[in-house]
């Protein structure tokens, strides 16, 4: 089994002319979110195994207030896939990731994590749907019955996979999927 978490950045500062989009850093509202979110997956009892991380500035803040106050002693994994990559590419970092880890958190940005998300949760059995802590989720942009699965800033989605190993992580091998924030 593998669990993934997705987390998008805290809210970072508009852009402004004289700094680039990778190098926006977060609010203070944002530091705010990225604590919740931390306190979230305390309360949740996830322990991780690996942190990979988008390189940009609003990414890494996000990322390193998470893993101080989970407790998170191994080094945060950096890749640049993740700052401008596609849905399919931020899964192709996930089936590179260390055998031996478990449960890894991927800090990334919109529209790529929310994508993914929702590209994962469409290829759950129909007999399982995903699940906010306030209801089914539904990722048809037609469906009415409930919300479409899109991560906020600081949101965090769990992935569960019936798999042994990360290469073959994919839509085929999810069991579970839901928001946690």
């Amino acid at each position: 089994m593998r669990d993934l978490i997705l987390l998008r950045h805290a809210a970072a500062q508009p852009k402004q002319t004289g700094i680039s989009d990778f190098d926006r850093p977060l609010t203070a509202h944002g530091r705010t979110e990225a604590l919740d979110a931390a306190a979230c997956l305390k309360q949740a009892a996830i322990r991780l195994d690996a942190v990979l991380v988008s390189p940009a500035l609003r990414a890494r803040e996000t990322a390193l207030i998470v893993a101080a106050q989970l407790d998170f002693d191994q080094h945060l994994l950096y890749d640049d896939t993740l700052y401008h990559g596609d849905a399919q590419a931020l899964l192709g970092t996930l089936q590179r990731c260390d055998g031996h880890a478990s449960r890894v958190l991927l800090v990334g940005h919109n529209p790529s994590v929310s994508m993914l998300a929702r590209r994962l949760a469409h290829a759950l059995p129909t007999n399982l749907e995903p699940r906010a802590a306030h209801g089914p989720i539904d990722d048809a942009p037609d469906g009415g019955h409930a919300e479409p699965l899109e991560l906020h800033t600081a949101g965090l989605c769990r992935v569960q996979f019936q798999t042994d190993s990360w290469r073959e992580l994919g839509p085929a091998s999810v069991i579970a999927v839901s928001l946690l924030r």
